[in-house]
């Protein structure tokens, strides 16, 4: 018998139930054809030919012992079972197949990698797999066509696809696919601007970043496509986008090629304690400068700059042309030549005379916080008030590094418990701002100054009388307490 292949699905049934349901009530065989298909399931098997096949396994069949009469009821079983079968067919004529005017250049996208664009817009539009399926066939060459023993009967053109099934889906689907083409075509338009920036080849590769990440980051922010192609008298980029986003780009490569042409080199001096703060873990801190101002720094040939070698970008130690315009500021050296010997407390910064100015800036605030932050002073206290100090649980020492912003260190074999002998010092280092620090000694100090005049006495009172002066859940030794001012 002859069905379209988009219709086969409902002579199987959901899950195959109609066929199950035939072949165990008549012992007959659905058979439909399975062909290789392209885009995973979403185009159709080529051949409409289905076959009904008797098993052999009918009662009603194999209890006819006469040939030419068992024949005649195979025959007319197979004649019932297509009868009913084509019921199905008649039943599921909602179908529909539309042929829908899509240029070619339009089809990959709508398909996606793998297909999977193409499926999500199936999903949305509620198809499915089985009764709601729904086969999607894109053209191609008459060409193509010719040479396809396979090819859709009554095939579509290069532009254009066509869509079988459900009516109600189909609609849906070649609505979501035209809208889809819109907005093709609309993106199309609006990113059809174009830009483009001269670079000197000195800076080409400045500018493109290590691994392309200064033009990615170019791209991804003004939603552009920046390709470069090589000329004799140098470099040019090419920005493809909206009139906007392509204006937007233009304007930060040309200030960013004005920056890495206006170069200058300047060293600071840092104190070399205040380095690895300075560069940050594997570089991370000195990384973000170069990034935002498009510089190179490059710190002491010490451990500092082994640590951060990896991370920082090989620009730094290249030779600057000519030489550089001396200058005279608080807190900077001149060098002539980038190559100059740098000392332990030195750090250069290559660059754009405006990004260089920025970064030594941010270098020499955030040096002199970290100097600031880092003032330390030591307080001896006597061992037997520092469980005082300390507090239970650690609450008191807790409450005085939280009110004065400062980190508050015991010698481990006190800090757990607070204890050790009346006649042993316990020296306690406090870090942190000079006012903080100040604060948090005069608030251990006044910890230390209420227990001073703390007295201890020992008094031997037999056993049998504990409880007379403890009372009931301490009321008596409390009443004793405060009769005494305590």
């Amino acid at each position: 018998m002859e069905v379209e292949p988009h219709l086969q699905g409902h002579l199987v049934g959901r899950k195959g139930a109609n066929a199950a349901r035939m072949r165990e009530k008549s012992s007959v065989m659905i058979l439909t054809p399975v062909e290789p298909e392209n885009l995973g399931n979403l185009k159709p098997a080529r051949s409409s030919e289905v076959i009904l096949a008797y098993e052999g396994h009918n009662p009603e069949v194999e209890k006819i012992s006469d040939s030419k009469e068992k024949e005649k009821k195979i025959r007319a079983v197979l004649k019932g079972c297509k009868a009913e079968l084509m019921k199905h067919v008649q039943e599921a004529s909602e179908y529909a197949n539309e042929v829908v005017s899509i240029p070619s250049k339009y089809h990959s996208v709508l398909i996606g990698a793998k297909g999977v664009a193409l499926k999500e817009v199936l999903e949305q539009s509620g198809a499915d797999s089985e009764e709601n399926r729904v086969f999607i066939d894109f053209g191609s060459s008459s060409e193509d066509n010719n040479n396809n023993n396979n090819s859709t009967r009554g095939g579509v053109t290069a532009d254009q696809m066509s869509v079988k099934g459900p009516k109600k889906i189909v609609e849906k689907v070649v609505s979501a696919i035209k809208k889809r083409v819109e907005e093709l075509k609309h993106r199309e338009v609006m990113y059809a601007f174009e830009e483009v920036v001269q670079v000197p080849e000195r800076l080409l590769s400045r500018v493109i970043g290590k691994g392309g990440s200064g033009l990615n980051k170019i791209s991804q922010t003004h939603d552009v496509q920046v390709t470069v192609s090589d000329k004799k008298e140098g470099s040019t980029l090419t920005i493809k986008g909206t009139k906007q986003g392509a204006a937007a780009a233009k304007a930060e490569l040309e200030a960013i090629i004005e920056d890495l042409a206006d170069q200058t080199v300047r060293v600071i001096v840092v104190d070399s304690q205040h380095h690895g703060s300075l560069i940050g873990p594997k570089g991370k801190y000195v990384r973000r400068l170069e990034t935002k101002y498009h510089v190179n720094i490059r710190f002491p040939e010490t451990e500092a700059e082994t640590e951060t070698e990896a991370g920082i970008e090989g620009g730094a130690n290249e030779q600057v042309d000519g030489e550089k315009e001396k200058e005279e500021e608080k807190g900077t050296i001149n060098r002539e030549s980038e190559r100059a010997k740098l000392q332990p407390n030195e750090i250069l910064v290559r660059g754009g005379s405006k990004g260089v100015a920025a970064v030594c800036q941010e270098l020499l605030d955030l040096a002199a916080y970290v100097s600031e932050s880092n003032y330390s002073e030591t307080v001896t206290v006597a061992a037997k008030h520092l469980r005082y100090v300390v507090g239970r649980g650690g609450a008191q020492i807790n409450e005085i590094r939280d009110q004065t912003s400062t980190r508050i260190e015991i010698p481990n074999s006190h800090s757990a418990t607070g204890a050790g002998t009346a006649s042993e010092n316990v020296e306690i280092q406090v870090r942190g701002s000079a006012a903080n620090v100040q604060e948090a000694i005069k608030l251990i100090s006044a910890v230390v100054a209420d227990h001073e005049s703390t007295a201890e006495v020992t008094v031997d009172i037999a056993r049998k009388h504990h409880r007379a002066l403890i009372g009931p859940s301490g009321s008596v030794s409390r009443e004793i307490v405060a009769a005494c001012g305590g």
